[in-house]
């Protein structure tokens, strides 16, 4: 018992040792903490300079980290592509804000009218946060993945995972019936086209080929074998089929006689059912007739309108027409009338010239 204990105890503190991260993962987290801390005394510096220097001397003394940072930060950068490793290309990324922030203090604290002093206090203190938060996701998901490649368990479950098997019997016997029917159906088809072409070559020349009519045959002793052997298959078949319903028939005798108590009690249950099933298919079928009877009714009068739209239309074409005719009457009236009395004033006018003349000679 004791020395079960002892290996107990030594299996319980390695698996405790093992749990700690590895040298790597802190490696990661303390370098972004002294990259933090680098940062915060970068702006305190600044602040000290601000403080103590001239801001021309200042203003180009910014300017000169702002380029050192950005060239670096292109250096990494390109050393990130070159070795597609993205730790690399984040801090790349890092150094390029720093540089851009670098160049825009004196323009933001112009800009927002604040102390200069206050202004890098602010931003040490948002860089700050950033870099703890990134250390604190690192360590994280750094540790997720140390605990997983420790742990056995989605590999057993990976292992202990049952082989579902699908039942093919019944299929592969569809299968089966279904290949033996396209295959007879070609066939024929294969028959059909070869006997027209014979009937073909008979109204070309009466000779018909020999070939033809041997594969013909063939073929047809083919069909006859497959057919012969398909009903074997199905008297089988059959038997088996017997011999299942047998064998049901016994099970179902069984369990009608246990069953039939039952049944007794849910007679009445089920009737209420059938009657309720009966009265919902009754009123169904009767809203069906009063649906087709609402569109028949519908139909007819939609029917009836457009009739009565036709007759009011011919109608008052017809009014049209008989005004039209009218018309023409009523113009050819006038024209007959105007005509005689044109006449008549001629006749008039041609009088009295010729009295007129006849006067003149007189005098």
């Amino acid at each position: 018992m004791r020395q079960k204990n002892i290996i107990q105890k030594d299996n319980i503190k390695s698996t405790v040792v093992s749990k700690k991260l590895p040298k790597e993962v802190k490696s990661r987290i303390l370098k972004n903490l002294l990259v933090a801390i680098m940062v915060v005394a970068y702006f305190l510096i600044l602040i000290l300079a601000h403080q103590n220097m001239r801001p021309e001397r200042l203003a180009g003394d910014i300017e000169i980290f702002a380029i050192a940072y950005l060239v670096s930060g292109l250096i990494v950068l390109e050393r990130a592509y070159k070795k597609d490793d993205g730790k690399l290309a984040i801090t790349s990324i890092e150094l390029l804000v720093l540089s851009f922030h670098t160049l825009s203090i004196n323009h933001m604290v112009n800009i927002l009218k604040s102390d200069f002093s206050t202004y890098l206090l602010i931003s040490s203190g948002a860089f700050s946060i950033y870099f703890i938060l990134k250390t604190i996701i690192i360590y994280t998901k750094d540790r997720k993945q140390y605990l997983n490649s420790l742990s056995d368990i989605s590999e057993i479950v990976n292992e202990d995972k049952p082989i579902i098997k699908e039942a093919t019997k019944k299929t592969k016997k569809v299968d089966d019936i279904n290949n033996e029917n396209d295959t007879k159906l070609q066939e024929k088809k294969d028959i059909n086209k070869e006997e027209n072409k014979l009937k073909d070559n008979k109204n070309k020349n009466d000779k018909p080929n020999k070939t033809v009519n041997k594969k013909v045959n063939s073929q047809k002793n083919k069909l006859k074998s497959t057919a012969t052997a398909t009903q074997k298959k199905k008297v089988i078949k059959d038997d088996d089929k017997k011999e299942s319903e047998e064998l049901n028939t016994k099970k179902a005798k069984t369990k009608s006689n246990k069953t039939s108590t039952k049944k007794n009690e849910k007679e009445p249950i089920k009737e209420v059912k059938g009657k309720q099933t009966n009265n919902k298919i009754s009123e169904k079928s009767t809203n069906k007739k009063k649906t087709k009877n609402n569109t028949e009714k519908s139909e007819t009068n939609i029917k009836n309108e457009t009739n009565k739209k036709k007759t009011k239309n011919n109608t008052e074409k017809s009014e049209t027409n008989i005004k039209n005719e009218t018309n023409k009457k009523k113009t050819k009236n006038n024209t007959e009338k105007s005509e005689p009395n044109i006449k008549n004033e001629t006749n008039k006018n041609q009088k009295q010239l010729k009295n007129k003349k006849e006067v003149n000679k007189n005098d």
